[in-house]
């Protein structure tokens, strides 16, 4: 199935959420659909088999919170204008081929609970400002090829209760009396 089968339904300005997850849609992302939802919150284009790289008319959904591209053969950096999705509480970026360095932007989203971008090609070193992600829950990278050390700026991250590096499971519980 073509990307072009999209076309109409991103011309429906008041649409909220997208599920189009499991249709074997092949193709490029039509960045230019999504020029029009202004109160879009929710996009799962997940296990399909869309390609190319993320288009950056994804960055200008100021409303999206969630986002999940995962299972999928895009390819391609992943843009420091990540950090126009002020709203985003979930990046679920698996099983692609992003490359480069994961942009130290992402620190900017201040509502992520969820970033989770294994496995792809994300290489360099973990980005430090992770650590202004207050509100992060799940943080996976594993199956990249990333170096660094844990920094001791992750105490806080407060509310972590998963992570994943590498091919190591690190895990940790916050109990609050």
């Amino acid at each position: 199935m073509s990307t072009s089968i999209l076309r109409p339904v991103l011309c429906i300005s008041y649409l909220v959420t997208l599920d189009i997850s499991s249709n074997f849609i092949q193709g490029q992302i039509p960045g230019d659909g999504f020029v029009s939802l202004t109160s879009f919150i929710s996009l799962d284009m997940s296990d399909d088999s869309f390609n190319g790289s993320i288009p950056p008319e994804l960055f200008s959904l100021k409303t999206l919170q969630r986002l999940d591209l995962s299972r999928n053969v895009i390819g391609g950096t992943l843009s420091g204008d990540i950090k126009e999705l002020k709203n985003l509480q979930e990046l679920i970026l698996y099983e692609n081929f992003i490359e480069g360095e994961i942009p130290p932007e992402i620190g900017s989203l201040a509502k992520l609970r969820t970033l989770t971008l294994r496995p792809n090609m994300f290489s360099g070193s973990k980005p430090l400002s992770v650590s202004q992600l207050t509100k992060l829950e799940t943080f996976d990278l594993q199956n990249n090829s990333l170096s660094f050390e844990i920094p001791d700026s992750i105490e806080k991250l407060v509310n972590l209760s998963t992570l994943f590096f590498e091919h190591e499971q690190v895990i940790w519980w916050n109990f609050r009396i």
